[in-house]
């Protein structure tokens, strides 16, 4: 298991839902502990969450770091939004070196599960504002197959290019 980088394919797809079946596999108990071990690595170069699909697993997935522990966040989805939006600068793992000014809702709720609760159809919902809204933004578009590149101005997407240059070049 690897980062995949901006040029993947893979980023652009969207994941598939985590079933109570597969979530009980050894498959997905594997990947996952891989994953977390990727992550920690991450984390020392300044990560603060990592999406499944960043890594080539289709798994509608992301860790998230908290400030005690790491979090599994399964099945993510936002059902409610603040109405007004912060631009604020965000960065991506799959994207290393690159900062852009993303518009983002201030404050969501979202619904997930994860592998602490012991009945793995039990739901959580949390409020989240700012910081931790961004990051859960972030990391629910790489479920869905979208980059924070996608939602920038035509400006900012001049410096996306440059960065891509300095990267090859």
């Amino acid at each position: 298991m690897k980062l995949l980088n901006y040029a993947s394919k893979l980023l652009r797809e969207k994941s598939t839902p985590v079933t109570f079946e597969y979530f009980k596999s050894d498959d997905f108990n594997e990947k996952l502990l891989l994953m977390k071990a990727l992550f920690k690595e991450q984390q020392e170069r300044g990560g603060v969450a990592l999406a499944a699909t960043q890594v080539g697993w289709d798994a509608r997935l992301f860790l998230i770091a908290w400030p005690d522990d790491l979090r599994v966040i399964i099945n993510p989805n936002i059902i409610k939004t603040s109405k007004s939006l912060a631009k604020k600068p965000e960065g991506c793992l799959s994207f290393p070196g690159l900062s852009l000014k993303v518009e983002r809702f201030k404050y969501v709720s979202y619904m997930y599960t994860t592998p602490e609760i012991s009945d793995f159809g039990m739901i959580k919902e949390d409020l989240y504002n700012e910081f931790h809204s961004r990051i859960v933004q972030h990391e629910i578009d790489h479920l869905d197959g979208k980059l924070f590149v996608d939602k920038v101005s035509v400006i900012q997407k001049l410096k996306i290019n440059r960065w891509k240059n300095n990267e090859k070049g």
